[in-house]
């Protein structure tokens, strides 16, 4: 064996270093997925709303009235989207005489917990 020959090893100071900037870049990774993940959904309701805008805007320009809700609570709120839930359909009427194809629901609403609501208020005189 060779008194001169260096060790090729790694120092646990030198592991150390590289573990610690490896988990660095990843939390920095993480932090932009979800920022971007949020900024997407953000996108997609915005889209949404003016698809919705835009159907009811077509419905009044046919018909001089808004849909009206289908609320059980009275309080002028519709109940809003549920997934595959047919008999609380938001603003039933876009879909139902051809204005919108399908009413959209809200990005996380796999477990119907968000949905969108519509309200449609009537003056009183």
């Amino acid at each position: 064996m060779n008194l001169f020959m260096k060790n090729k090893a790694f120092t646990l100071i030198e592991l150390l270093v590289v573990v610690a900037i490896i988990g660095i870049l990843a939390t920095v990774v993480v932090v932009n997925l979800t920022n971007a993940q949020k900024k997407s959904r953000d996108a997609i309701r915005l889209s949404d709303m003016s698809t919705i805008t835009t159907a009811l805007d077509l419905y009044y320009n046919d018909k001089q009235t808004y849909p009206l809700n289908r609320d059980d609570d009275h309080a002028g709120w519709d109940h809003g989207y549920f997934a595959g839930d047919g008999a609380t359909d938001f603003i039933k009427d876009l879909p139902d005489n051809g204005y919108l194809a399908k009413v959209p629901g809200d990005p996380l609403s796999k477990d119907s917990t968000f949905y969108y609501r519509y309200l449609c208020q009537v003056p009183h005189f």
